[in-house]
């Protein structure tokens, strides 16, 4: 779990001081999705965070591990032709992944736990970074650095799987690889933060909704499908209620028609929306890639 006191403070004396972000500890157990989170302002993102909340949270242990697996493999086809190019071996395939998140399974609330401190540290980082940058630079250099013990037990792992082997052209290969798969990880978090962004500009900025159809298929391309089919094959129900059998197309077309109609006041609401997107996509993937933090 994210321990925030080391990134933040939390009185205006010391944050003075250090020149750094405020969050207190209060503020962590506050919850994200309801009126006092960062979608406040937003009753629907609220209504719209908390089926997605339950989706996952309140669902089977089969049901979160089907998810993970398809999520997973989209993320591995990302990333495989990047490693490729990188490693200079374009017969290179990305191994199996296990699920490592299995054994958290019977521990929901502190993975919840954890989630929701996380997202506080992002949404707080990016307000704080649009009033006062020096000091959202200074805490998110912080936020790089970490802490000494802060991934101990992973970077034992990743140490012990490393050093299993007195081979030393195996040990470079597995150096090599870990580069290459955190150098990736990290272009395609920045190339998600900005389809994002282009999800965003279509749905707000668009004139007709033809226009916006055609930039939001740029923008989402094949993920759309494949998140559509995730909660077809994990979900009984077919996702929400029965989402998953309404063509993606058309469910892009339904969602541009009625964002060309948004006043004013809608558009500001959608913008909430999905500032607290990136920021919840940032979290998913601090967590997926914790790994990278190990220094070899």
């Amino acid at each position: 779990m994210i321990n925030s006191e080391h990134y933040y403070t939390s009185s205006e004396k010391i944050f003075t001081r250090k020149n750094m972000c405020v969050l207190d500890k209060s503020t962590l157990e506050v919850d994200v999705l309801g009126p006092n989170g960062p979608l406040r302002s937003c009753n629907f993102c609220q209504k719209i965070a908390k089926v997605v909340h339950d989706k996952y949270f309140k669902s089977t242990p089969a049901e979160r591990q089907c998810l993970r697996r398809h999520m997973i493999d989209a993320a591995v086809a990302e990333i495989q032709p990047c490693m490729q190019s990188k490693l200079h071996d374009f017969s290179y395939k990305v191994p199996t992944i296990p699920d490592f998140d299995s054994a958290a399974d019977n521990l929901m609330q502190l993975v919840e736990d954890s989630l929701r401190h996380r997202i506080w540290v992002q949404s707080r980082l990016d307000v704080c970074s649009q009033v006062n940058p020096g000091r959202a630079t200074n805490t998110r250099s912080c936020l790089d650095r970490g802490f000494p013990g802060m991934y101990e037990q992973t970077c034992r792992m990743i140490n012990e799987c490393r050093q299993s082997t007195t081979q030393a052209n195996c040990m470079s290969r597995f150096d090599e690889l870990h580069r290459a798969a955190c150098s990736c990880l990290k272009e395609k978090r920045e190339e998600l933060g900005n389809k994002v962004e282009k999800l965003k500009d279509a749905l707000m900025s668009s004139t007709s909704s033809s226009d916006c159809t055609s930039k939001v298929e740029a923008a989402a391309g094949a993920w759309k499908t494949k998140l559509i089919q995730a909660l077809k094959d994990c979900y009984s129900d077919g996702g929400s209620q029965g989402i998953s059998q309404i063509p993606a197309t058309k469910l892009v077309e339904i969602g541009c028609l009625r964002a060309t109609q948004m006043n004013t006041n809608a558009k500001k609401e959608f913008a909430i929306g999905f500032r607290f997107l990136r920021t919840f996509l940032d979290v998913m993937q601090d967590r997926g890639t914790r790994f990278c933090s190990c220094q070899n």
